[in-house]
């Protein structure tokens, strides 16, 4: 996240700047503070139209509105900055904010408390590198369309230190050769609200999104490698509190249709992945990691290829588990729970193993399952726990 960087050179610009009336555009490595009511007559607004370095502050009370907002117009126009920073602090663009129509290298922020708010976004337009953030309690991005590369690569979202970014349908790497690019939700109170569907990979490939230490990321709907050849395009969940929220979940397609492989959602270390439909295309992965959790609110079977349970991950299911492996001996076959420090929570579910018998902890150690809410767990005669200890 090389974009990080730039955040305290930025936020000198404070006290750097002065107010000289308002121009639009904005040119020549000019800044520009904005403090009171500036409604833009002109249907643009643009920072960096033909030159590089411009900067736009929207200051406190400040409040800009528009209808179209443009950072980077052209190829030559690159490394300009919008920062909406401080306490009802508003810039309102009616139709759409591009940060990076052609020029790259260009960032949006709302900073303590401040509001961007625009229809359609779009970060990498048509150009790569651009950035756009939203960071500290009560600072906020809200779209209803929100592009993270529409056509363009290595562009990045970040939503961190209690910022929020609220839209309706979203798309990392939205179009043909959009690769590489990023969404960040990092710490306690960080949050990604998405009403509608949440495309990781819609037709670019190598696009991540990573939900780390308490942030979290809200979608009814999310697919990862859409098309056929939106591949390698990842989620990572990792940190104690950190939740993605995906009441529908398909990886390498969406519910009704295959798309692109490698792609993988991963989670670990404290984080959580709750979901009601889960859906693994040939050729994609879900990993659920050491320290990890995945909440089904559903049946599932969990010999769905790609779906990897690997040591210290725990699997919480509320419908009826199945496809647990089986070990068969001459007179008897075992279903079982094996490996090493796993854990099966069934929360008003169940594990019917029917006229096997059950076994938790086949040959490792540290495996358990949690019955609760009137969950069960059934099977026939000799039921263990820990079969290696038997013998």
């Amino acid at each position: 996240m090389k974009y990080f960087s730039r955040i305290p050179a930025m936020l000198m610009l404070i006290s750097a700047v002065t107010v000289h009336g308002y121009s639009n555009p904005i040119e020549g490595g000019t800044s520009q503070v904005v403090s009171s009511d500036w409604n833009v007559a002109l249907p643009w607004l643009v920072v960096g139209s033909n030159s590089e370095s411009n900067t736009l502050y929207v200051h406190n009370n400040g409040r800009v509105d528009s209808q179209i907002g443009i950072l980077g117009n052209t190829a030559s126009s690159m490394f300009n900055d919008v920062m909406v920073s401080g306490s009802n602090a508003v810039w309102n663009s009616s139709m759409e904010i591009a940060v990076g129509n052609y020029g790259s290298e260009n960032t949006i922020a709302a900073f303590d408390g401040g509001t961007i708010e625009t229809p359609n976004l779009y970060v990498g337009k048509y150009s790569s590198n651009n950035f756009a953030m939203a960071y500290g309690e009560g600072s906020g991005i809200s779209v209803e369309t929100l592009h993270v590369g529409h056509t363009g690569s290595d562009n990045t979202l970040a939503a961190m230190d209690g910022g929020r970014i609220s839209s309706t349908n979203a798309s990392l790497g939205h179009w043909i050769g959009s690769d590489a690019n990023a969404a960040l939700v990092m710490g306690t109170n960080s949050a990604w609200n998405n009403s509608g569907i949440l495309n990781v990979g819609e037709h670019g490939s190598e696009n991540m999104l990573m939900v780390v230490d308490g942030g979290t990321v809200q979608s009814p709907v999310v697919n990862v490698g859409v098309q056929s050849y939106s591949s390698n395009n990842t989620i990572a969940v990792f940190g104690a509190g950190s939740m993605l929220a995906a009441p529908e979940l398909n990886i390498g397609g969406t519910a009704a249709t295959a798309g692109g492989t490698g792609n993988r959602v991963s989670v670990s270390d404290g984080g959580t992945i709750a979901t009601t439909d889960l859906t693994i295309h040939a050729g994609n992965n879900l990993d659920l990691n050491d320290g990890g959790t995945v909440f089904i609110n559903n049946d599932y079977d969990v010999s769905q290829e790609g779906f990897n349970w690997n040591d210290g991950g725990h699997l919480s299911v509320s419908g009826n588990l199945s496809g647990m492996p089986i070990r068969s001996t001459t007179y008897i076959d075992w279903q079982y729970l094996d490996g090493e420090n796993k854990t099966l929570t069934l929360d008003a579910g169940s594990w019917n193993a029917g006229a096997n018998p059950f076994v938790v902890g086949l040959s490792g150690n540290g495996n358990r399952v949690v019955v609760t809410n009137g969950g069960a767990i059934l099977g026939g005669s000799y039921n263990m726990v820990g079969y290696k200890q038997q013998q």
